[in-house]
């Protein structure tokens, strides 16, 4: 199953053009908002005359994040490493070390203010405390998430893209 998945998504100097990169980058910051509108939508009420521009920059929002996750520079480093070349393996494990290290950074920030807001306002107005398993949950995917877009923001900056001249040779050696 995975070798045909690696297979599918498998990187040629297509991908790797200054332009489709930048594709993806465009692609990526439409994306981004599609996330704190999704959290915005599950913790907060949204008030009947603000429905309609939600949705409308949400949906279009959601729609380029699914159209970025099916793109194969996207979907290259999420194979096993088994099936990557060296050069892959190498910016795979960069990118997931670093956003491992935001992650756990960003999880510590949201856990403590979390759980010292929600102490706080227990004792100061003596009342239970407010989270519940579903929102630390929701949390929890919105930080999956964030890693996501760490990831594919960090491989975006550090893949240099190919040369013309590059794309031709590699082409040439394809045939």
């Amino acid at each position: 199953m995975m070798k045909w998945y690696a297979e599918i998504f498998k990187l040629s100097s297509r991908e790797l053009t200054a332009s489709a990169l930048k594709r993806i980058k465009l692609l990526t910051i439409f994306s981004l908002p599609a996330l704190p509108l999704a959290m915005t939508d599950v913790f907060a009420e949204i008030p009947e005359h603000l429905t309609m521009p939600f949705l409308v920059i949400l949906v279009p929002t959601l729609i380029a994040f699914f159209c970025l996750c099916f793109t194969k520079f996207v979907n290259r480093f999420f194979a096993r490493d088994k099936y990557l070349d060296e050069w892959e393996i190498a910016k795979k494990h960069e990118a997931m070390a670093f956003a491992f290290q935001v992650m756990v950074y960003s999880f510590s920030v949201v856990l403590v203010f979390g759980v010292l807001g929600d102490a706080f306002s227990v004792f100061q107005n003596m009342k239970t405390p407010s989270f519940d398993i579903y929102e630390v949950g929701v949390v929890a995917a919105g930080l999956m998430v964030f890693g996501f877009y760490i990831m594919n923001f960090f491989l975006l900056a550090t893949v240099k893209p190919i040369d013309e001249s590059d794309k031709d040779d590699t082409l040439l050696k394809a045939i």
